[in-house]
């Protein structure tokens, strides 16, 4: 056995203990980074808005009109996800930058991210899910092999095959020590979703209250998604020095 193999990795709850404290701390730079991400989606969201309340009075049995405020509604929904998906990559570049800086600068940084952080989102997704093909295990085995690709990416520069490739070698040797702490990690955080969808049954189904408790769930989602970027940095951070010293 290597001298590497012999070196056990911070706790997973020691690492869950800090990633909490630092999330807390830094938690209202977080929520800034998304709002800026959602004043940006403010247009399409009104716009998506807008068609619904038009389609309801003037589209009826117009197929035409339905037609084109589908495709409308569409194109407005995925200029909504790309200025999501950069408040995500905003939440990232916030912890590269050892959360300084102003948020609305950090998620107009994320613009040039955006296109090859997609590219490897979508590049480790389908991996994986040819893993699955195969057999479940393999694609559960290379789903954690996979799992640091992003931060190889942010904080090495790497890019889609190089960046997954990276992460397999800095987990080679490691796996089940991060299998644990991501598994320990999953279910950290299906506990909070679960306590906090519990009110949810007993709303009625579709009524009001029940779409803006959902609303409700959806923003502690986002709220909570930090400590995940925080925990696996930290478990990147540590297989890199352990890397680095061997």
């Amino acid at each position: 056995m290597s001298e590497e193999k012999k070196i056990k990795l911070t706790s997973s709850f020691d690492i869950l203990e800090e990633a909490i404290k630092t999330w807390w701390k830094h938690l209202s730079k977080f929520i800034m980074v998304y709002v800026w991400s959602m004043i940006y989606a403010l247009i399409p969201l009104a716009a998506i808005a807008l068609l619904v309340i038009f389609n309801s009075v003037f589209g009826g049995g117009n197929q035409a009109i339905n037609v084109i405020t589908a495709l409308l509604s569409g194109v407005a929904g995925l200029i909504v996800a790309y200025f999501a998906i950069r408040g995500q990559i905003g939440a990232f570049l916030l912890v590269k930058q050892d959360y300084q800086g102003q948020e609305k600068e950090i998620f107009k940084a994320s613009a040039p991210w955006f296109w090859p952080y997609l590219g490897l989102s979508l590049l480790n997704a389908i991996l994986v899910l040819l893993w699955m093909l195969l057999l479940f295990i393999p694609g559960i085995i290379y789903a954690v092999f996979y799992s640091l690709a992003s931060y190889v990416f942010f904080f090495e520069g790497k890019r889609g095959l190089e960046a997954i490739k990276s992460s397999r070698e800095l987990i080679r040797d490691y796996w089940w020590p991060i299998a644990g702490r991501l598994l320990v990690l999953g279910v950290f955080l299906w506990a909070i979703m679960t306590i906090v969808s519990v009110p949810l049954g007993s709303l009625e189904e579709h009524s009001l209250p029940w779409q803006l408790y959902n609303v409700f769930i959806q923003f502690i989602s986002f709220l909570v998604g930090p400590i995940t970027i925080i925990y696996s940095y930290r478990l990147y951070k540590e297989l890199t020095n352990l890397k680095k010293s061997s």
